[in-house]
């Protein structure tokens, strides 16, 4: 199995948006939760009680806390897969059990030490060993 191919911008965006929605699954659904619960206690703390702003006061700040980790966790891996795979041409080749790769024209490297991510439209193969990120679309199959 020698495979050859090389990414789109666009390959790269849509990688980096898939990665990002199966990594932060649980943040996506519990944050319309805290939005919802926090415009109600404070709704409820300004037109009745004062002491449920006690609840949605907390609720709206884990709210912004959770929203701004969450964007800063995207911004850091959409810079880091485009800064490791734009421009790259990549090749993987199989040898008995064994994966051997290269990028661009580096020297053959082999997949130890690997995590792979399947995503809906990619497999996503972060190297642990040498940090690199190999995407493969999964036509290429």
């Amino acid at each position: 199995m020698d495979k050859n191919w090389s990414l789109e911008k666009k390959d790269l965006r849509k990688a980096a948006n898939e990665f990002f929605i199966s990594y932060a699954k649980i943040f996506l659904i519990v944050l319309p939760i805290l939005l919802v619960l926090s415009i109600f206690f404070i709704l409820v703390g300004v037109l009745d009680d004062p002491e449920a702003l006690d609840y949605g006061i907390p609720c709206g700040v884990l709210f912004l806390v959770l929203s701004i980790c969450l964007l800063g966790l995207y911004i850091v891996q959409y810079f880091r897969i485009y800064k490791k795979c734009a421009q790259s041409k990549f090749f993987i080749q199989q040898q008995y059990e064994k994966f051997l790769y290269k990028i661009n024209e580096e020297e053959f490297r082999m997949l130890e030490l690997y995590k792979i991510y399947t995503l809906k439209d990619f497999y996503l193969i972060n190297d642990l060993n040498s940090k690199n990120i190999i995407i493969i679309l999964k036509h290429l199959d």
